[in-house]
């Protein structure tokens, strides 16, 4: 499943990122799931989301899907101005315990005219993972071209836990590195480094905003990336070396490693060469 950006602070132990949040807190490292971006609560608090596992694919949702009417009750709850926490709460676990069978009432919120249904929507459905994603995957490909940057965040994170989706929402995932709230550039860049062979299309650009990144917790996954690339992102290692000694611990040992993976493994692909007289 892919990194959201919902329990990068507290409350699920998923992921999830609405508008108008504060950035998330650091991540782990090495992780291989796509992320959601952060979910607003209600009143003063908020959540956010993490991660999952990828799963086999299920059928595309379609016009005639039945609408759980409990499912709807809940999410009216969980979009609803002026709602408790506590009922807040209860309304996310109600529909995390749904799981794919709430896919229906959230494909059709994605279609919303209201943000704060949609941003709603596209993180629960990050949480939901795959076979929910999968039910909601013509949903979340149109949402790719949202007009909030969060909606299309989570859209692009929820269609990496659909098989044969990821390469359609990298673009997405790419343009959300130069985002203005770092918390969008930290899930894009988690996401990404998941999808090392994929985003191989996009080194130029992974190097280009490492280049001028200043958030350490957006620096170290792209650092991470490139070392997961390995001999492919050989082009990298000129700007690797240098942050192997930076002062900040988290990069230095992020690029260190990076270097190893990318150096060794083009040293083993040359000394397996058969060699020529």
């Amino acid at each position: 499943m892919p990194w959201n950006l919902r329990n990068l602070r507290g409350g699920l132990a998923l992921l999830g990122l609405l508008a108008g949040c504060q950035a998330a807190t650091e991540p782990e490292s090495h992780v291989s799931q796509p992320a959601p971006v952060r979910q607003e609560r209600p009143a003063t608090e908020q959540a956010t989301a993490r991660e999952g596992t990828s799963a086999p694919s299920a059928p595309q949702m379609t016009a005639a899907a039945p609408v759980d009417s409990s499912a709807q009750r809940a999410f009216d709850v969980l979009t609803t101005p002026g709602t408790s926490l506590d009922d807040w709460d209860a309304a996310q676990q109600q529909l995390l315990e749904m799981g794919a069978q709430a896919a229906p009432v959230l494909a059709a919120a994605l279609r919303s005219e209201i943000p704060l249904q949609r941003e709603s929507a596209a993180t629960t459905l990050v949480l939901l993972g795959p076979d929910a994603a999968a039910l909601a995957t013509t949903e979340l490909l149109q949402a790719l071209n949202d007009d909030s940057d969060f909606v299309r965040a989570n859209a692009a994170a929820a269609l990496l836990q659909v098989p044969d989706q990821a390469a359609r929402a990298l673009p997405t995932l790419v343009q959300l590195l130069q985002a203005r709230d770092s918390g969008l550039r930290q899930m894009a860049a988690m996401n990404l480094r998941s999808q090392p062979l994929a985003a191989e299309s996009y080194l130029s650009e992974v190097l280009s905003q490492l280049e001028r990144e200043a958030a350490v917790e957006v620096a170290v996954p792209l650092i991470e990336l490139l070392g997961a690339m390995g001999p492919a992102a050989s082009a990298a290692v000129s700007q690797l070396q240098p942050l192997a000694t930076s002062a900040d611990p988290q990069v230095s040992q992020a690029a260190s490693l990076a270097l190893q993976r990318v150096q060794g493994e083009i040293q083993q692909t040359q000394a397996e060469l058969p060699a020529f007289e």
